[in-house]
């Protein structure tokens, strides 16, 4: 999931509009705040600060000031015991229990956890019993040469890492690029002097050091990641849809052809490809497997969805062409239908929901939609399907079943006040939480919103007014923490927090008495493997805190249904 920078002075301006436009509901009741909420940063359980990488330090300084130029990305595992976090030229693994910083890795872009996997299939007769899979695989793209910061456009990266996140093959000593730079330095320094009258003084203030440490580092880059497995003229999908399998057997990436686009479906235990996807004549924006692994479909700039045979690639059957570009789909948990989202030459945003078996279309989305849609979540029980468009967030609900009794409604709009004229803050992206019985909803600009389908009741972590930092279009992650249901929340200002599901009995950010968040400083914990460390902060909890509990019988019965609820 990313998070890219956006103008600073917008940024600074706006103001998250804290009472939507349009509610969710139960039984025609709006709504309402669960006690503590909303809350800004800095009322977070705990936090850490990503750190900068001292070689481009000054791009994250100048961002500071004028237009951002840095990507967040991040993702976490399936069994949700680390956190990796792309930035800055580099990867960051984290151990969440812990939040000690496990692994550094030269890959940029968005990353991507493979599903676990236990031993490779028998197929064919082909399984082999000296096969040790590792405990996590995570995907990257490979950093462009000529700027250590971006993601290249054209090569992706499969890094194994071990239980502790680790990279599996790193058994080489970490370079110190400063001291090998500076012997390089001292080494032509005499020559340079006397043959060419550069002083000392002038060596020193520029930039030879530090270009001789961008060196080291590019070349130990390419050292370490000689055994790693790499893909050229290749890109992952847009849109969020994960490149693997839900078994984690294949890997589906996006290749450009010199004729056509292309989908590439890579047998990760064999190491080759199994077969390729040709049809668009435009990029494609959007691929992925059913979970039953036996169609894939693929979603174009050409204005179509195609459909295909999981097992042989073969192809099934394609949509008609929406005369517009094709943006994103979704299968259901059943891969019984497909949602895809489309524009036509008139402007309008349109979704559709198609059965896989023939592709014959079911339901047209009934609202109309004041963007395009690119961020689908079905419900676990396949009869709700969440999306978002522009400033509103939709579930929609099917009665029984997909078939010719079938019917559908929309029984929940939400939709963000426009405060500002040609305001650029849209719902970004939408995901179900608990099985089901909560929707997070993510900000372009950064406030994250998450909807209790039963409690009818909302915690929302807002972006404070004034404060410089990326949009986010990542949801809250959810892990557990010991006894503790925790969100994490990795954000724009280079900072990841750490909130508790438990009801907060503190007041509301805004309100008079609210805490002021205060750090504090912990004492640097090595890690015996790797010998690094990140801060934690917490914000402390004042006298005024305590005193406000149990003031309001609002929050008390908030209170109390949140402990019920957690007591489930």
């Amino acid at each position: 999931m990313s998070a890219t920078t956006r103008q600073v002075p917008f940024l600074q301006g706006y103001v998250f509009p804290i009472e939507p436009k349009l509610d969710f509901q139960l039984d025609g009741n709006p709504s309402d705040w669960a006690s503590g909420h909303p809350k800004g940063w800095g009322r977070e359980h705990e936090s850490f600060a990503i750190p900068a990488n001292e070689l481009i330090a000054e791009k994250r300084e100048g961002y500071e000031r004028e237009n951002g130029t840095i990507d967040i990305e991040s993702a976490v595992s399936g069994d949700a015991k680390l956190l990796a976090i792309s930035t800055e030229g580099r990867t960051l693994i984290y151990d969440i229990s812990s939040r000690e910083l496990r692994q550094e890795l030269p890959g940029v872009g968005k990353l991507y956890f493979r599903p676990a996997i236990s031993t490779p299939s028998a197929e064919d007769g082909q399984a082999n019993d000296t096969f040790v899979a590792p405990a996590y695989t995570l995907l990257s793209s490979a950093p462009v040469d000529e700027d250590f910061t971006g993601p290249s456009q054209s090569k992706l990266i499969l890094w194994d890492l071990d239980k502790n996140g680790r990279l599996l093959d790193d058994f080489e000593e970490e370079v110190d690029s400063s001291v090998f730079a500076g012997r390089a330095i001292d080494s032509i320094a005499a020559d340079l002097e006397g043959e060419h009258e550069w002083t000392r003084d002038f060596i020193n203030s520029s930039t030879l050091q530090a270009d001789f440490e961008r060196a080291l580092n590019k070349l130990a880059s390419k050292r370490r990641t000689r055994h790693i497995a790499k893909f050229e003229e290749a890109r992952t999908p847009d849109f969020g849809s994960s490149p693997f399998s839900a078994v984690g057997r294949t890997l589906l990436y996006l290749r450009n052809e010199d004729v056509e686009p292309a989908a590439v479906v890579w047998d990760l235990e064999r190491g080759e490809t199994k077969f390729v996807l040709r049809g668009h004549t435009h990029d494609i924006t959007w691929a992925k497997s059913s979970s039953n692994g036996q169609h894939i479909a693929t979603v174009s700039m050409d204005g179509t969805l195609r459909m295909y045979n999981g097992e042989t690639g073969g192809f099934v059957w394609q949509t008609g062409d929406s005369s517009g570009p094709g943006w994103a789909a979704a299968f259901s948990h059943s891969s019984e239908v497909i949602v895809w989202s489309s524009s036509n030459d008139s402007g309008e945003h349109l979704v559709q929901l198609h059965r896989v078996i023939d592709g014959e279309i079911i339901e047209n989305f009934p609202n109309p939609l004041g963007g395009r849609c690119t961020s689908y979540a079905w419900h676990p029980d396949d009869e709700k399907l969440a999306l978002c468009a522009g400033r509103e967030a939709f579930i929609w609900e099917f009665y029984r079943g997909f078939g010719p009794d079938g019917l559908s409604t929309v029984v929940q709009h939400f939709e963000l006040k426009d405060q500002q004229p040609k305001t650029t803050v849209f719902v970004d992206s939408v995901h179900w939480l608990e099985e089901g019985k909560k929707l997070s909803l993510g900000m372009s600009e950064g406030t994250r919103l998450v909807w209790d389908c039963e409690a009818n009741t909302k915690e929302l972590f807002v972006r404070p007014h004034g404060k410089q930092q990326a949009s986010s279009m990542a949801p809250l992650y959810r892990v557990k923490d010991g006894e503790s249901n925790l969100y994490i929340s990795v954000d724009g200002d280079f900072r990841v927090r750490f909130y508790h599901f438990s009801v907060d009995p503190h007041p509301s950010w805004w309100e008079p008495g609210s805490r002021q968040t205060k750090e504090v400083k912990t004492s640097k914990k090595a890690i015996s493997e790797t010998g690094k460390y990140v801060n934690i902060t917490k914000p402390k909890q004042t006298k005024t805190d305590k005193q406000s509990e149990g003031t309001s019988a609002r929050d008390a019965w908030l209170e109390k249904g949140a402990e019920l609820w957690t007591a489930e």
